[in-house]
C-alpha cells in the first residue's frame, strides 16, 4: 500500500497522491516511516522520543485493485487496525471503526468496478487510556514510549483475497 499524511480528506480520497511513502501491511506508520528514512530508528537511544510525535498525525493508505473473481467480490474483511479509522472504497464512505483488536468487514459487491481505489484513514492516535485500549508493544516485545498506529493485520476479500503487499 501507499501512505500520506495530511488533513485534508478530500485531497487524499480522489486522484494521484504526490510523493507516497510505500507502507507494508501488515505493518506500522512508523515502521514505513523509518524505512523511508523520514524518522530515525525508534528504538535507539532517545529516538522514541523524537518518534512519539508522529503518533499524532492522521494518515492515508492506499491500495488500487482489480474487481475479484465472482463470487470473492461481496465483502472487505480488515482483521485489525490499530487504532481509529474510516474506510473508502471507490470514494464512498464504508464507514468507522475504532478498536486494535477487533475485526470488522463490509459488504462491497455493489460498489466495485473493474478497477477499485481502497483508503483507509488512520486518525491520531489518543492518549488517555480511559478513552481506548492501544497495545504499545508495537515492535517485537519491546515497551515503546509512543503509541502505534498502523495496520497491523490482514486486510481480504471474503474469498481470500488479500490487499496486504506481502501477499499480493
Amino acid at each position: 500500500m501507499k501512505m500520506v499524511e495530511g488533513d485534508v480528506e478530500e485531497q487524499w480520497l480522489m486522484g494521484p497522491w504526490e510523493n507516497p511513502v510505500k507502507a507494508p501491511v501488515p505493518g506500522s506508520v512508523h515502521t514505513a516511516l523509518f524505512q523511508t528514512g523520514i524518522i530515525p530508528f525508534p528504538y535507539l537511544g532517545r529516538n522514541q522520543t523524537s518518534t512519539k510525535p508522529w503518533s499524532f498525525k492522521t494518515y492515508y493508505y492506499k491500495k488500487i485493485f482489480p474487481r475479484p473473481p465472482k463470487g470473492q467480490d461481496e465483502t472487505l474483511v480488515f482483521d485489525g487496525i490499530c487504532n481509529r479509522c474510516t474506510i473508502y472504497l471507490n470514494g464512498v464512505n464504508l464507514g468507522r471503526h475504532e478498536g486494535m483488536f477487533t475485526s470488522f468487514k463490509y459488504s462491497v459487491r455493489d460498489l466495485l468496478k473493474d478497477e477499485n481505489t481502497l483508503v483507509v484513514k488512520l486518525e491520531p492516535s489518543v492518549s488517555r487510556w480511559e478513552t481506548t485500549v492501544v497495545f504499545n508493544n508495537s515492535w517485537g516485545w519491546h515497551y515503546s514510549m509512543f503509541p502505534p498506529l498502523g495496520i497491523w493485520r490482514s486486510v481480504s476479500n471474503h474469498g481470500g483475497q488479500s490487499c496486504d503487499d506481502r501477499r499480493g
